[in-house]
C-alpha cells in the first residue's frame, strides 16, 4: 500500500497548530469581504472575518479553488512525495463546487505520479476535519 498524503480545503477549519502537527496540506478557498478577496488561512483568518462581520454586519462570500488551482496543489503534493497517494477531503458537494473541481483535477492527474482520491465530506467545517483526522488515525 502506498503512503498517503492528506489534503483538505480550508473549510475544514483545522487550527494552524493541528495542520503542522498532522502534516495536512490545505488548499485555501477565497473569502470575499466587500470589495476585497483573501486566501483563507493565508492572508485572512477566522478572527479577521468575525471582526469584519461584527463591524459591518455584512456576511462574507466564498469562492472555491478552481480545477486549475487543485491541479497545481495536487502536482506539488505528488512531486514532493514520490510514490505516495493523495487523500483529499472536501467541503460537501451540496454546498460548493470545491468537491467537483478537486475531483476533476484528481481524474486528470491520477495516472501520473500517484493516485488522488477526493472524499466528499458531505458536511461543512469541523465535520470534514473530524473525517480527515479519523482517516489519519486509522492509517496509524
Amino acid at each position: 500500500m502506498a503512503k498517503i498524503v492528506y489534503s483538505a480545503d480550508s473549510t475544514c477549519d483545522l487550527s494552524r497548530e493541528l495542520i503542522e502537527k498532522t502534516g495536512v496540506s490545505v488548499i485555501p478557498l477565497t473569502v470575499i469581504l466587500g470589495e476585497n478577496s483573501y486566501h483563507d488561512g493565508v492572508d485572512i483568518f477566522p478572527e479577521d472575518i468575525y471582526s469584519y462581520v461584527s463591524k459591518t454586519g455584512i456576511l462574507p462570500k466564498t469562492s472555491a479553488a478552481s480545477q486549475y488551482e487543485f491541479s497545481e496543489h495536487f502536482k506539488k503534493l505528488l512531486s514532493a512525495n514520490p510514490g505516495c497517494d493523495v487523500l483529499h477531503f472536501s467541503l460537501s458537494d451540496q454546498l460548493s463546487c470545491s468537491y467537483r473541481n478537486a475531483a476533476a483535477a484528481a481524474e486528470e492527474l491520477s495516472s501520473e505520479a500517484g493516485k488522488i482520491y477526493v472524499i466528499d465530506g458531505r458536511v461543512l467545517s469541523t465535520g470534514t476535519a473530524l473525517l480527515l483526522l479519523k482517516a489519519q488515525d486509522l492509517e496509524n
